[in-house]
């Protein structure tokens, strides 16, 4: 009786620390671009400037606008998806990943990155709107890990008991205490890379979100220097519209 009480108190003090974690981390991701786009915009109302520095001004409050904008439609996209159902249907993979490719290629070249595809021609069933989304993250963290003239790789193929997507980077790889945590919002390993690099952390929490909606799993194996391998498991659904091939 006493253990479980005492186990029952040490994961309400859980709770309590994540959500104060996860306040002052989102008050964070806020207060600073809103600091600076106010000291920007107060430049610019309030001294005569050079045109140059009223563009680097401006530019500078774009920059943070947008990023605050990622935030919010992040955030939202969590809310909105905790509460709400799959409209899954079936899908050919060879179409999907061919639409993921002509966003992402483009994207790791200019980070000398190559970005190797290996999926086999199937069908897949389940949202294909917010599988997008899970790819895509995936992608773009193992992007933002990795330096210029690695590969990142990713396969997908179908089993007897689902449909098996795989993410690997060879970038710089997390810890085990780093892994234990990464799919909490707003968490980020290394916060100031991640920012300089656009991050906020919030991807890898919808991707797992994503993964709870389909019934699937998102695993994560990671070593420091050796890099990330990110598994999407989508359980095979009997009955769904049409027989599995």
């Amino acid at each position: 009786m006493a253990d479980a009480l005492e186990q029952k108190i040490n994961q309400l003090e859980e709770g309590v620390r994540r959500r104060d974690e996860f306040v002052n981390n989102f008050t964070h991701e806020l207060r600073t671009p809103l600091t600076s786009i106010i000291g920007y915009a107060d430049m610019l109302r309030s001294r005569q400037l050079l045109t140059e520095e009223v563009f680097s001004c401006a530019d500078f409050i774009f920059r943070e606008g947008k990023r605050l904008e990622a935030v919010g439609a992040r955030l939202m996209d969590i809310v909105v998806m905790k509460n709400t159902e799959l409209r899954p249907h079936w899908f050919e993979a060879k179409d999907f990943f061919s639409t993921i490719a002509e966003v992402t290629v483009p994207l790791c070249a200019e980070n000398e990155i190559e970005l190797v595809m290996e999926t086999e021609d199937c069908r897949i069933y389940g949202e294909e709107d917010l599988l997008k989304i899970l790819v895509l993250n995936l992608i773009d963290n193992g992007k933002k890990a990795s330096t210029p003239r690695q590969k990142l790789l990713v396969t997908g193929k179908r089993t007897e008991t689902g449909y098996h997507c795989t993410v690997r980077d060879f970038g710089s790889g997390m810890p085990a205490e780093v892994l234990a945590h990464i799919g909490e919002p707003f968490y980020m390993a290394d916060q100031s890379r991640s920012r300089a690099k656009g991050g906020v952390g919030l991807g890898l929490a919808l991707c797992f979100e994503i993964a709870r909606l389909h019934q699937g799993n998102l695993e994560l194996e990671s070593e420091p220097g050796k890099g990330t391998v990110a598994t999407f498991f989508l359980p095979e659904i009997r009955g769904a519209g049409e027989e599995s091939e």
